[in-house]
């Protein structure tokens, strides 16, 4: 079996457009990555051997057999197709397909993109991001899908939220393709109790984040991280090439990403016209109001001018949205799914901001957003319960972690009030048992209980959990570099990766999570499974959502 980057069981062509477009990569380990021959010859008018869900794709004279237009056949499909032969269904096909028409194959050349020989036909490549399994040890078909995305908050995360908001509509479309009815909910990395006095400035800066709670309103006002202001310089950039910036050094005659944090908050009010004048703003008084703009020197700003909050819309006037995103919701009256419209109300909901705590406790905040607490159980009154209706009895749940920082989720004794600030995370989980970090069995032990208890049940299974994560690669820190307390100059774990996206920490945490599971995204390595995990998250991971789609759907229960 070949080995590739992301949750299949072969090396697909899909999978090798994703890892070009994604990290810009040739396929590894006997993955082409050149164009193969074309597929199976296909007839325009008869369908055959098109890719199929059900009858429908497939003309009045064809069926959908194991997700490909064919027929069936007695003894030889003679006449019917040129190349045919009748063969009993592949073992990819359900148990009582019966006999049907395939072209014939000595290997998968002849099959082209897209397809394989397999027992001598031509079929499609199975792309099966696994969970739940029947006892042949496949995944089942998609039915109900209850998701929850754990967005990391914090300072630096503006361009993985962007990614995102603009890769979302990729799950939406393969879910309503598949048929699965699915609904989301988002919370964050932000476990401030309010109620602390040390913790007031916090809460206000980021008055919208409760802990464990679902959100579904916009923050769009960036924090104080530069990623969130100007665009990076790439390799090919002028000024790279002249020698006078570095790449992923920020550019600071760029003011894309918060122009599009400003876009979008305009798209995601009640009235958009009535707030299209924003667009049309002052670019010296926007530098002026962001912290430090090197182009302007702070004597050339106006004192009394805007505040930074006064280029976006008033916070009472985005449009209500819901905090459980149902599919049931966004129906025609056929029935349909309106994708644009479901993308376009999510963009607003998961831009959750980056002016939340910098001390990242995404386990805790799922293993909360889950607890009966919060959902009320079954059937629960969303007047009573904030996250009521999120979590369905009968169907999967899809957990979607999202952090360029390791988890921290902590007994409440941690010293947050250091020079060392989330830095002061590493110290402590070099304690071992000593250190005030809870454990990611615990933290699992208890997520499992408050699942069950928030679908009504005694016990969960674990194959009906699908977890998810984009998060860091994984960098060993040697005990002999880390301090055993902060010390008095401020000290900083190193970055496992840094890129044109940004920089991220090793998310060894939400790794070791998600390998209480069975079935997880990204998917181990066959030929070692004990190596760490794809870090995606200093990368453009749009890509990756297709395949986190089918892994996501490919994993949900029938009824």
């Amino acid at each position: 079996m070949k080995d590739c980057f992301f949750p299949t069981r072969r090396c697909s062509a899909l999978l090798v457009a994703i890892l070009l477009a994604t990290f810009g990569l040739l396929a590894a380990n006997g993955c082409s990555d050149s164009a193969g021959p074309e597929g199976p010859s296909t007839d325009s008018e008869t369908h055959w051997m098109k890719p199929c869900v059900d009858s429908s794709d497939c003309g009045e004279e064809l069926e959908c057999l194991c997700n490909m237009c064919t027929t069936h056949c007695d003894e030889d499909c003679a006449g019917l197709f040129d190349g045919a032969v009748c063969v009993p269904g592949p073992s990819q096909c359900e148990p009582d397909t019966g006999s049907i028409c395939l072209p014939s194959c000595s290997d998968d050349d002849e099959c082209g993109d897209g397809y394989e020989c397999s027992e001598d036909v031509c079929v499609l490549i199975e792309i099966s991001g696994t969970n739940q399994s029947d006892n042949s040890g496949e995944p089942t078909e998609s039915e109900k899908l209850d998701l929850l995305w754990m967005i990391d908050n914090s300072g630096s995360m503006c361009r993985s939220q962007e990614v995102v908001r603009d890769s979302i509509d990729e799950l939406v479309e393969l879910f309503v393709e598949r048929g699965v009815d699915f609904q989301m909910g988002i919370t964050t990395t932000h476990m401030v109790d309010c109620d602390d006095p040390d913790k007031q400035s916090v809460c206000a800066r980021e008055p919208v984040a409760v802990a464990g709670h679902l959100q579904s309103t916009p923050q769009p006002i960036p924090g104080f991280d530069p990623a969130c202001y100007y665009s990076v310089y790439g390799p090919d950039d002028s000024d790279v090439q002249a020698g006078e910036a570095q790449p992923g050094d920020p550019n600071t005659k760029n003011l894309d990403p918060v122009v599009a944090n400003i876009e979008t908050a305009v798209d995601c009010t009640d009235n958009p016209e009535e707030w299209s004048h924003l667009l049309d703003f002052d670019e010296a008084e926007l530098r002026c109001a962001q912290p430090g703009d090197p182009l302007v020197p702070l004597e050339d700003c106006d004192p009394d001018g805007p505040h930074l909050s006064e280029f976006f819309p008033d916070p009472d006037s985005y449009r209500d949205l819901p905090k459980v995103f149902r599919a049931a919701d966004y129906q025609d009256e056929n029935g349909t799914v309106d994708v644009d419209e479901f993308r376009r109300d999510f963009a607003c909901a998961s831009m959750v901001g980056t002016r939340g705590y910098g001390i990242e406790q995404g386990l805790a905040a799922v293993t909360k957003a889950l607890s009966h607490d919060l959902t009320g159980g079954p059937n629960a009154n969303p007047d009573d319960y904030p996250n009521a209706g999120l979590i369905r009895p009968d169907a999967n749940t899809g957990i979607i972690f999202v952090s360029d920082e390791n988890d921290c989720s902590h007994d409440g004794g941690l010293d947050e009030q250091t020079q060392c600030g989330v830095h002061k995370c590493t110290i402590e989980e070099n304690k071992e048992d000593e250190g005030h970090l809870l454990s990611v069995d615990d933290l699992y032990a208890d997520f499992m209980d408050n699942l069950a208890a928030s679908r009504g049940v005694e016990t969960i299974d674990p194959n009906s959990v699908l977890p998810a994560s984009i998060h860091a690669p994984y960098q060993k820190v040697e005990p002999a570099d880390v301090p055993n307390t902060c010390p008095d100059e401020p000290w900083t774990a190193s970055p496992s990766c840094e890129t044109e996206m940004g920089r991220g920490w090793s998310g060894h945490r939400y790794e070791y999570f998600l390998r209480n599971f069975e079935f997880f995204f990204p998917e181990a390595y066959e030929s070692d499974p004990q190596a760490p995990l794809d870090g995606l998250i200093c990368h453009d991971f749009s890509g990756a959502f297709t395949v986190l789609a089918e892994y996501l759907a490919s994993g949900a229960p029938d009824d």
